[in-house]
């Protein structure tokens, strides 16, 4: 007996002291309790304070009662011990290397069996050993400390993330579960938040939103790269905006755009719809645009075309304004990613409008009849307004009209052909002047038609 209570002392003089030592080096605890003496080498400040700990326990007379205290917390740092030894056998992190290996099922019966040993020796102990230790993590948590160390949270997210992307992988993506993951093509972050903001409401937090910066010029610029990507998260964290941000090398804007279309994500996570800016004034750049349009179309992927113009002051009764041809021409995808603004903060209250033009009554009427009863099958809030086109009157007049106090304006958008890009690009130029914020859809993915 004397031989064992002799180790443990010597055992605990040394250890306690560098256990403290150890905690001041990861700026756990105040860095001077790591300080070592000059003399001896011996973090002198950490011996002293786990001296006086240990002496104040003594002092307290009832050693029996001190022993079950100590007897938790030890129990509590070895079932702590074996809880992630056996997650770290489940989670396989290439950095957990053992030089003893334990199946991972001995880990957790050593765990349970640490629980069960506290629950028999003293109930009320466990409970304040528990919460102490939970409110010291949770203070370490909040000081957001750059440790040394990998976390186990960390390698169970990794293993539960590709437990769950290989069940994805195997399942069938229908429309009814289909939703925007959107790739937001910026050149500037800072400037196109906005747009962003958009792309994240149309996501609604169920879709994954990655801002993606092209630059021009050699993949060996990767430190340039890096602190790019850097600078553009910060950016959306404090604009409050769940997105990725990545940023990438290529020779060429147009080819760039393509590349990493196809390449973004993977799984059931691949980005299934393109964000692009409209380029206020540039007949040139939207006709490039344009033809961007075409190419991604092909690759079986919406695009978006955000018109940010200046926010106006809300108008009594908000509006978002969806021109509707047909569920073929874009229009279901625009009905969505109304429905789906219209859900999202800052955008709370308004009111969706579908709008579509007749060429007279008759038909006005029997537009005006299919739209209430889909959007009655469908569930979604909208209000109908279909016009009568007077003769001679150009259609795209009737939609610059009725369009002009909506706080956002619906548009789907044809494919052009090649070599008709500026034209259409002149028309579009032609529609949108004047008229507030817009957004051009097209819808290229392979539930076109089916998505409400």
């Amino acid at each position: 007996m004397f031989g064992a209570i002799l180790s443990s002392a010597f055992g605990s003089v040394l250890s306690a002291p560098r256990t403290l030592q150890a905690l001041a080096f990861d700026r756990l605890v105040p860095v001077g309790l790591g300080k070592l003496d000059e003399r001896s080498g011996e973090p002198m400040l950490a011996l002293r304070i786990s001296g006086g700990i240990a002496l104040a326990a003594v002092l307290l007379g009832d050693l029996n009662a001190v022993a079950e205290w100590v007897t938790i917390f030890f129990l509590t740092t070895y079932g702590a011990l074996n809880l992630v030894a056996g997650i770290e056998s489940l989670v396989g992190d290439p950095s957990f290397r053992p030089r003893i290996r334990v199946p991972w099922w001995a880990s957790f019966l050593g765990a349970g069996g640490c629980l069960l040993a506290m629950m028999l020796i003293n109930p009320l102990a466990l409970g304040v050993a528990i919460v102490l230790e939970v409110g010291l993590w949770w203070t370490l948590r909040q000081r957001s400390l750059r440790t040394t160390w990998g976390t186990v949270r960390g390698g169970l997210l990794m293993a539960a993330t590709r437990f769950l992307l290989l069940r994805l992988r195997e399942s069938a993506i229908e429309a009814r579960n289909w939703r925007p993951h959107i790739l937001v093509f910026s050149s500037d972050v800072p400037r196109d938040v906005e747009r962003v903001r958009l792309a994240a409401s149309f996501s609604q937090d169920s879709g994954i939103v990655t801002v993606s910066t092209l630059m021009i010029g050699l993949s060996e610029e990767q430190q340039r790269c890096s602190a790019l990507v850097e600078a553009s998260q910060r950016v959306l964290d404090d604009a409050g905006i769940l997105a990725f941000s990545e940023v990438a090398s290529v020779p060429d804007l147009h080819a760039g755009v393509i590349t990493v279309a196809q390449a973004n994500g993977f799984a059931g996570l691949s980005s299934n719809t393109v964000m692009l800016g409209y380029p206020e004034g540039r007949t040139d750049r939207l006709a490039q645009v344009l033809g961007l349009t075409r190419r991604l179309n092909n690759l079986g992927k919406s695009v978006i075309i955000a018109r940010m113009a200046l926010p106006r002051e809300r108008t009594p009764d908000p509006r978002l304004v969806v021109w509707w041809k047909g569920r073929q021409h874009n229009g279901d995808l625009m009905l969505l990613l109304a429905h789906l603004l219209a859900s999202s903060q800052g955008w709370l209250g308004v009111r969706i409008v579908l709008k579509s033009v007749a060429e007279d009554e008759v038909s006005a009427k029997s537009l005006h009849d299919g739209f209430v009863q889909m959007l009655e099958e469908i569930r979604i809030n909208a209000t109908v307004d279909v016009i009568v086109r007077s003769e001679g009157t150009p259609v795209l007049d009737l939609i610059r009209r009725h369009s002009l106090h909506a706080d956002m304006v619906f548009l789907g958008m044809s494919v052009a052909e090649p070599g008709e890009e500026r034209r259409m690009a002149e028309q579009l130029e032609a529609l949108l002047e004047g008229l507030p914020r817009a957004v051009l859809v097209r819808n290229g993915g392979p539930f076109r038609g089916v998505l409400v």
